[in-house]
């Protein structure tokens, strides 16, 4: 492996992302700072949209993907 790519990882704490030792999501969950709307997301491809259209998330426990303004909604994942 090459060592700038090595020191890349170390410096950008995506070793374990790379060797895929990922953190178990448990809950993939937001609330819209707009709408009120609660979304959860429990499978890979299960996408959800708030009742106001700001905010969509999906990835399920595999991974979290959001589409919006982060500054839309409330983070409440675990």
């Amino acid at each position: 492996m090459n060592d700038d790519f090595f020191q890349f990882l170390i410096a950008t704490n995506s070793v374990d992302e790379f060797l895929g030792n990922r953190e178990k999501i448990s809950k993939n969950k937001v609330k819209c700072v707009y709408c009120g709307d609660v979304l959860e997301s429990k499978f890979p491809n299960d996408t959800k949209t708030c009742s106001c259209g700001r905010i969509t998330i999906s990835g399920g426990h595999n991974e979290l993907k959001r589409y919006g303004k982060k500054t839309d909604y409330i983070e409440m994942s675990q």
